[in-house]
């Protein structure tokens, strides 16, 4: 069997790396929002949603290493930062269907149906990783507690 140790430092810089690019990415799009109006607030939640796969594929990778080196610090960071970002997402859910519902009527037809097909996915989305943040955060939590019990061990 491979020895997992000299790959987590190679799966925290991947990790790393995707992460910095995405928020690079969406820091660009953050001067041009206009979040006085739902228009730019449903605009800009679109596009956190678009690049939710580079931001999941970057928490997996660091995730997997944090639970492979055990550090008990940063799984707790973890399990926090998760907790608090699942129930952002979930307190999102109404905020974004306020929003996208004042912007419904001023579609036609087939704008409408491709509008309302994105908007559901979108919240599909968010409760998904709402509750994947809140399920995590628990879990990461009790393996950051584990961590701790495995070191305090004799």
């Amino acid at each position: 069997m491979i020895a997992a140790k000299p790959f987590i430092p190679l799966l925290m810089v991947v990790g790393g790396v995707i992460l910095l690019q995405q928020a690079v990415d969406l820091a660009l799009l953050l001067p041009g929002v206009d979040f006085a109006t739902p228009a730019g607030r449903v605009r800009q939640l679109l596009a956190v949603e678009s690049r939710s796969p580079g931001l999941l594929a970057a928490d997996l990778l660091l995730l997997w290493g944090s639970i492979l080196g055990g550090k008990r610090q940063v799984l707790l960071g973890a399990a926090a930062l998760h907790l608090t970002v699942g129930a952002l997402l979930l307190l999102l859910l109404p905020l974004f269907l306020v929003d996208a519902g004042s912007l419904a009527h001023g579609f036609g037809s087939g704008e409408a149906t491709a509008f309302k097909v994105v908007v559901a996915r979108t919240l599909l989305v968010l409760a998904f990783l709402g509750l994947a943040g809140l399920l995590g955060g628990r879990a990461l939590r009790t393996l950051g507690r584990d961590a701790q019990t495995a070191s305090a061990a004799p």
